[in-house]
């Protein structure tokens, strides 16, 4: 049997000579917390980059047949977008449930529909499950993605 691990694993370089990735490598899910020389969160414009990116990434998984990495991804750009808007205004975004009523706050702001974020939250838990059907998938997409959109606009 292996030892027992600590969390995050001792980083073989450095840390002053470590890099962004390696100071990432291990990151927990922690929202805005830091531990010694590497935070635990992504900065703002990462998560922009990474929500476009995701975006992107969820229409070649849907174009290729994979519903369900494509659903991720596209939750993964939803929330990577609100989490910028969140770091960028100081509210908290360690749940779902946070992010949940981030976007709900930015939707009324910002005057976006917010059949968007609940389609998201679709996508996340068709990811699981798959349970939506392609019509409801070609009908969702788009009002995932203007959603996103929107509110990456806004930053």
């Amino acid at each position: 049997m292996d030892p027992p691990r600590s969390f995050p694993p001792p980083c073989p370089v450095s840390p002053a000579k470590a890099g962004n990735h390696v100071r990432r490598l291990w990151t927990p899910a922690f929202a805005g917390e830091t531990i010694g020389w590497f935070s635990r969160s992504m900065m703002m414009q990462e998560h922009i980059h990474t929500a476009r990116e995701f975006l992107d990434g969820a229409d070649r998984e849907f174009d290729a047949g994979d519903a369900l990495q494509g659903s991720e991804k596209l939750w993964g750009a939803f929330s990577h977008a609100v989490v910028a808007i969140c770091q960028e205004r100081g509210w908290k975004y360690g749940s779902h449930r946070q992010i949940i009523d981030a976007a709900v706050q930015l939707a009324e702001e910002l005057g976006i529909d917010e059949a968007g974020l609940w389609a998201a939250r679709s996508f996340h838990a068709n990811f699981y499950h798959g349970f939506l059907e392609d019509f409801e998938v070609e009908h969702a997409r788009p009002v995932v993605r203007a959603f996103v959109e929107r509110i990456l606009d806004s930053c």
